[in-house]
């Protein structure tokens, strides 16, 4: 008997790799630059206050991103995504393990992920993930370099998942934030990884079942 194809969902920052990473590359370019970290400079201090973060962060995302078109951001990608890599410890081994065995079991594995679009797959490639369907955030173009165009972030997820055909229910979802509390809702089996107990206690509150939880190194 052939068992029907599943679907799974995993995360991808804090499930198979540690950290921020579009925000590392972020920072990286901030840091690598005079003008462009005096230009963001003003807008520190408004990533301190919750009501202003997202203004702030967005505004930091934009003086990172000035002078780059779609050529020179992948050639900046690349590179960043190398050394990213190549950080000991960075690639959450058990996940990309994970990830693999859905594979192998003839899953449909998708990776539903707010860092942008071409970092992620360059990362996911250097992982041997390729094979994985990716759903990102995305930039487009502005007057002076690029933009954020759509962050695919809480319920973002699951509309840009309808968009690309796969419509709930997934049979698993991994995920380490509370803010994928939407996608975990449409899971069958919702995976926490790396979860605090406080976290653990908001999803499944949220959720109103039981949630596993997985322990990833």
């Amino acid at each position: 008997m052939i068992r029907p194809r599943s679907t799974v969902l995993f995360d991808f920052d804090g499930v198979l790799i540690r950290g921020d990473s579009f925000t590392s590359f972020v920072k990286n370019r901030l840091g690598n630059s005079a003008s462009r970290f005096a230009l963001a400079v003003p807008m520190m201090a408004f990533l301190l206050m919750k009501p202003t973060r997202r203004f702030a962060a967005r505004n930091c995302v934009r003086v990172a991103l000035l002078g780059l078109d779609a050529k020179t951001y992948e050639a900046a990608v690349d590179l960043f995504a190398g050394q990213l890599h190549a950080r000991d410890g960075h690639v959450i081994a058990q996940g990309v393990t994970r990830a693999r065995q859905h594979m192998a079991a003839g899953d449909r594995v998708v990776v539903v992920t707010g860092c942008e679009q071409r970092l992620a797959r360059r990362l996911l490639d250097r992982m041997n993930l390729r094979e994985v369907e990716l759903i990102a955030s995305r930039l487009g173009d502005a007057r002076f370099g690029l933009r954020p165009e759509m962050h695919n972030y809480g319920m973002e997820k699951v509309r840009q998942l309808e968009l690309a055909g796969i419509a709930p229910r997934w049979q698993r979802a991994y995920s380490d934030s509370l803010a994928d509390v939407p996608m975990l809702t449409q899971a069958d089996e919702p995976i926490l990884v790396n979860a605090s107990e406080h976290l653990l206690a908001r999803v499944t509150r949220a959720l109103g079942r039981e949630v596993q939880t997985e322990n990833w190194s």
